[in-house]
């Protein structure tokens, strides 16, 4: 494994790790999913990624299929904003293992057309969401203490 392979796929997982999990602290009830979707696919994706070199392999592919009919369900039933972001981010990764398919990407071009949306784009709308409930639990308190 090259240093840069090692980077991408231990050094990001383990930042995906640290939101999560702050995520987990301090998000409510869809930040909390939305992060154990992601750690939990994302580990998988770690687990049954192809190491020969030649792409991420069907198994990735129908794990990133099945994030996004999650992430598309979760948008579904809750009206917070951020997980219509959620979904998109995840949909344009289906579209870019689709793309890399198709018009026979390199190994870079493809993890980073697929990697930029549904690894650092997910993790960046989940910070927004759990700093949107954070802002919003901070008003709702203010609002409720005595003056």
């Amino acid at each position: 494994m090259h240093l840069i392979d090692f980077i991408w796929q231990y050094g990001v997982a383990a930042i995906a790790t640290v939101v999560c999990g702050w995520a987990m602290s301090y998000g409510a009830r869809t930040e909390r999913f939305a992060a154990t979707v992601i750690l939990f696919f994302w580990m998988l994706t770690l687990i049954v990624q192809s190491q020969q070199g030649n792409g991420p392999g069907i198994w990735v592919k129908l794990i990133d299929i099945t994030v996004l009919i999650i992430f598309v369900g979760m948008s579904l039933k809750t009206r917070k904003l951020w997980t219509v972001f959620m979904a998109a981010f995840q949909l344009d990764a289906v579209f870019g293992h689709a793309a890399a398919t198709l018009l026979h990407f390199g190994r870079y071009p493809a993890a980073v057309a697929v990697g930029l949306w549904g690894g650092h784009g997910l993790l960046y709308v989940l910070i927004a969401g759990t700093i949107s409930h954070r802002r919003s639990e901070k008003r709702r308190w203010a609002a409720v203490a005595p003056s």
